[in-house]
């Protein structure tokens, strides 16, 4: 509620958003991205106002830890890796800035849910403006066309990527020597194994260990049941 009063208020006093006017198809609207000014020159967005995050896509420390046990013939180990300390820029995030190819597509039919919605006519093209209240709790900024809309590169989608991941686990049973030397064995051991089985990360991508973006592939999970034998 606050953040629509207060582009009002922008409205109200034709504030220009990196260059472009306000209350106009093709400029500023309720929906849209908030910048801030940050020379102070009243140009909300505009190239003075970019400025250094100070975060990078190399994580500033990898760590590891291997762990083992055994009792009574179980055994257990486990491998877990993860690094943290950086950030991935994940525009997909926004279904590629919140862009539709042009006016007159159809929608999703989960828009109204997910974006704050602006509806155009289907035929003209022309905006329909709708109530400014209509999605206050949407995820995403208004959706719009390529050209429609105030937009610049910004860190609403810049997500912190660290991540920790159980990469090994294996858990066995070795059968006890009274056992197997009775089928002509000297030992015998069964076991499961599986990696890549958990990972704890706040990144909303794929997969933060091989980078950003939705097009990429994670990696595989990987499941494994064996018999270790030795005569």
């Amino acid at each position: 509620e606050a953040d629509l009063q207060w582009v009002k208020d922008m409205i109200a006093a034709k504030y220009s958003f990196n260059g472009q006017a306000v209350k106009q198809d093709g400029g500023l609207w309720y929906g849209e991205y908030i910048y801030a000014d940050l020379n102070g020159d009243g140009n909300y967005g505009n190239t003075y106002d970019r400025a250094f995050t100070g975060k990078s896509a190399a994580p500033k420390f990898n760590f590891g830890l291997n762990m083992s046990a055994a009792w009574k013939g179980f055994d257990i180990n486990m491998t877990w890796a993860g690094a943290g300390g950086f950030w991935y820029y994940l525009r997909e995030r926004g279904a590629n800035k919140n862009n539709l190819p042009s006016k007159t597509d159809a929608l999703p039919p989960d828009a109204r849910d997910k974006f704050y919605y602006l509806a155009y006519d289907r035929t003209t093209g022309a905006p329909i403006w709708d109530d400014p209240s209509n999605n206050l709790s949407a995820s995403y900024a208004r959706l719009r066309t390529g050209g429609d809309g105030p937009y610049v590169a910004n860190d609403q989608f810049l997500y912190d990527a660290s991540f920790l991941k159980l990469k090994t686990l294996q858990i066995g049973y070795t059968f006890p020597k009274e056992w197997v030397r009775k089928a002509s064995l000297d030992n015998l051991r069964i076991f499961v194994s599986g990696e890549n089985l958990l990972t704890f990360t706040d990144y909303p991508g794929v997969d933060p260990e091989i980078g950003s973006g939705l097009n990429v592939y994670p990696i595989s999970r990987q499941l494994s049941v064996g018999l270790n034998v030795s005569f």
